[in-house]
């Protein structure tokens, strides 16, 4: 399971916030709270979670929110099964659109299959 922290890591990486005073306003809670994620003392709620996650484009992370904050370790396994799942989900989703969008399109694709079907006949 990636540690929160991680994704508040990730939200700076990528230009999404300046820093986790910026994260605190643009999710609703105080710059302590971001804190208290980031050192481990304390996990998002649900509500926090779904803004961290749309924010980031990653449903998994209400997943991981949610197994962390949980006390009974068989919840706990059924949430990170639950979030390796969605991440799962979302990277298969992404190849699936780079392949479409790197393919070329069936128009496109006639005159090269025509081409090489007159090579293949005089051969």
């Amino acid at each position: 399971m990636k540690p929160i922290r991680l994704y508040l890591d990730e939200a700076a990486d990528r230009q999404i916030v300046k820093n986790d005073s910026d994260l605190a306003r643009k999710l609703g809670v105080s710059r302590a709270c971001v804190s208290d994620w980031r050192r481990g003392n304390a996990s998002p709620n649900e509500d926090q979670a779904a803004a961290l996650a749309e924010l980031l484009g990653k449903p998994e992370i209400m997943a991981e929110c949610m197994a962390a904050r949980t006390k009974r370790p068989e919840t706990r396994a059924m949430w990170e099964r639950a979030a390796k799942t969605l991440s799962m989900a979302a990277s298969f989703t992404a190849a699936a659109g780079v392949v479409l969008l790197t393919s070329p399109s069936p128009a496109n694709a006639a005159p090269v299959l025509e081409t090489a079907v007159a090579t293949m006949c005089i051969m």
